[in-house]
């Protein structure tokens, strides 16, 4: 079925970004060049699609669900994704997610190429608490995700 393709094409990028953060979690965190650098690792909660007439695939179909992003064991952020699907050839969806960590909330957005193997770039849009003037980006390659986060003053 659609969605369940959709969600393990997102996952798979998801886990790209969390196997780059997972090879350098020893060096969790980190200053370079004004940006923090942070290596964390995703897993998967259940994950839903919205199938938008006519059935099978189709500009405005949905899918998304939540993931944990983490250091080691600790759960570090509660994350939520939704993607829409915008283009057919190739599969390209808007997607978005808003990750909640103690100091606050972070947002980032992409264009996910479904059909890609390649880490997927977020651009981080900003967000609450330390996180209200963010930008940068993060890089999902499942199951590592590095967010590299510009100078938070």
């Amino acid at each position: 079925m659609l969605s369940r393709v959709r969600l393990l094409v997102i996952g798979l990028a998801l886990a790209a970004v969390l196997a780059v953060t997972a090879a350098a979690s020893a060096a969790s965190t980190h200053q370079a060049s004004g940006s923090k650098v942070i290596h964390l690792t995703q897993t998967f909660g259940e994950g839903w699609d919205f199938d938008v007439p006519p059935q099978g695939p189709s500009p405005g179909d949905q899918f998304g669900g939540p993931t944990n992003w983490s250091r080691g064991s600790k759960v570090v952020a509660t994350v939520g994704f939704q993607c829409t699907l915008t283009r057919l050839d190739p599969p390209e969806d808007l997607c978005t997610l808003s990750a909640r960590f103690a100091e606050g909330v972070l947002t980032a957005q992409t264009l996910f190429q479904e059909t890609s193997q390649a880490p997927t770039d977020w651009a981080i849009t900003g967000g609450t608490g330390a996180y209200r003037d963010a930008g940068g980006f993060l890089v999902v390659h499942n199951p590592d995700v590095t967010l590299h986060i510009d100078d938070l003053s």
